[in-house]
């Protein structure tokens, strides 16, 4: 018996992706300089180009001259996505071994990099962190540039993680195994309220059951873990599509009882978009329809059954705070404060529509603004980030900096998008992760917090454009 048995899928080291736009006639790009420059760009976004037999015959050299190396970092990089997770400490912990493993190989395995440092998902995240450093030169508060630069270090994991590929599926697993862990405390704290139990409630409020993790980013991590199961849950068959049906409820209530709001909403979306490649996947739309149709009718009375209350609370505190906020300005409240940052973030991309106010500047820009006006900073908090990915980069990234992350989060999503013979297979979830993680983003600053950023990065890694991956009988 063997992890393939349950987890089955295609050899993916001949098929591309989609449609083979790096096959596809230039057409009106093929006369001239221009037409030669865009038909190149053209096969560049496609990620033609990649020898995938000299880089199998590459990566067997390296193992073959580091024997070591080709057991530890395996091994390492199931730590990190075993750890994604898990309590912060505990996770740089586990993050560190596969980072100096990469490092002390590449004695080995340089000669894997060069075809994929090429990648339009590693140029592009190159030159998005190379903008985003440059940001601290006109930031208002260089010292908070210089921590969330912090994040950068994660762009690493894609490198580190790219000879060890062929244990993807393996790696997925361990992530899988991981999340259920924090899933196992979040049902003893559960269980810390209902019974009383002292010193095992995390200090946390009886809504807002996220175990060690802080709720919003745990919400943002459990969205990606639910959008890992759901191809496999619509498209899989037999054994494999019931464990992923299994995870996919347990992930869903896990994120349920977060009582993160944005990430119920970022989840439900999540849900839809899936549904929906389903039915365009599956050649039985109608009884798929109908099947989705009755996993949500039977798991909507489940929810509610098992955390109605939790979920009537964050509902009503968020109508009052809403309406607070909208009606009587009243921005001292969690989401009335948030409403409020995604103003203020609006005015600073309207004052500095280009370049932004810079790297680590948007609560010192917001606060001088604040003072300049006569506001009291008690009235109207301001966090370090404006709560939302994509309104915290405009506002301290400009436009340029929304061009470059919407180029790469394109990449990204382009390099994961499932094969059609591997629709319903594991791997085929990461791009669902990577959605999941981006629709978090629309209520938390994923891009910023340690676990969120890793976990995009290591998201990221898993699945580069025609990546070569085998099944690996353990």
């Amino acid at each position: 018996m063997s992890v393939s048995d349950f987890f089955p899928k295609t050899r993916t080291t001949r098929i591309d992706p989609g449609p083979d736009w790096a096959s596809v006639d230039a057409g009106p790009y093929a006369a001239g300089l221009m037409g030669r420059l865009m038909a190149q760009l053209h096969r560049w976004w496609a990620g033609s180009g990649l020898d995938l037999d000299r880089i199998d015959r590459l990566r067997a050299q390296a193992d073959a001259r580091d024997p070591l190396g080709r057991v530890a970092h395996p091994i390492a990089a199931g730590m990190l996505c075993l750890g994604l997770t898990w309590p912060i400490s505990i996770f740089e912990f586990l993050a560190a071994p596969v980072l100096i493993l990469a490092a002390l190989r590449l004695w080995t395995t340089w000669r894997l990099y060069p075809p994929l440092l090429k990648q339009p998902v590693v140029v592009l995240g190159f030159v998005y962190v190379l903008w985003w450093t440059l940001g601290l030169a006109w930031s208002g508060d260089r010292v908070l540039g210089l921590d969330e630069l912090e994040s950068v270090r994660w762009f690493l994991v894609p490198l580190a993680l790219w000879p060890v590929l062929r244990y993807r599926q393996v790696l997925l697993i361990c992530f899988i195994v991981g999340v259920l862990v924090s899933n196992s405390a979040q049902l003893v704290q559960a269980l810390a309220f209902r019974f009383g139990w002292e010193h095992l409630d995390f200090d946390a409020y009886p809504d807002r059951i996220s175990a060690w993790m802080s709720p919003a980013s745990g919400g943002s991590l459990l969205a990606a873990a639910f959008g890992l199961t759901l191809p496999a849950a619509f498209l899989g068959r037999g054994a494999q599509a019931w464990i992923m049906r299994s995870l996919s409820a347990i992930f869903l209530l896990a994120i349920v009882a977060t009582g993160a709001r944005g990430a119920w909403i970022a989840s439900a979306l999540l849900l839809f978009v899936a549904i929906f490649y389903a039915v365009w996947r599956s050649r039985r739309r109608v009884r798929l329809v109908i099947a989705a149709a009755a996993l949500i009718v039977v798991m909507a009375p489940i929810v509610w059954l098992t955390l109605g209350g939790e979920i009537s609370s964050r509902v009503r505190e968020a109508r009052h705070e809403i309406t607070g906020a909208l009606e009587s300005h009243d921005y001292a409240t969690s989401t009335g404060a948030r409403i409020n940052m995604l103003r203020w973030a609006g005015r600073a991309l309207t004052a500095h529509p280009v370049i932004g106010v810079g790297t680590g500047g948007y609560r010192a820009w917001v606060v001088q603004h604040q003072r300049s006006q006569d506001i009291n900073p008690e009235e109207q908090p301001i966090a370090d980030h404006a709560h939302n990915t994509y309104a915290h980069i405009a506002a301290t990234q400009g436009t340029i900096g929304l061009i470059l992350a919407g180029m790469l989060i394109a990449a990204m999503l382009r390099s994961a998008w499932p094969e059609p013979d591997g629709a319903g297979a594991l791997e085929a979830g990461i791009f669902f992760a990577i959605v999941g993680m981006l629709l978090a983003g629309g209520f938390d600053a994923v891009h910023i917090n340690t676990q969120t950023m890793a976990m995009l990065a290591t998201l990221t890694g898993l699945a580069p454009v025609r990546q070569p991956s085998v099944n690996r009988r353990l």
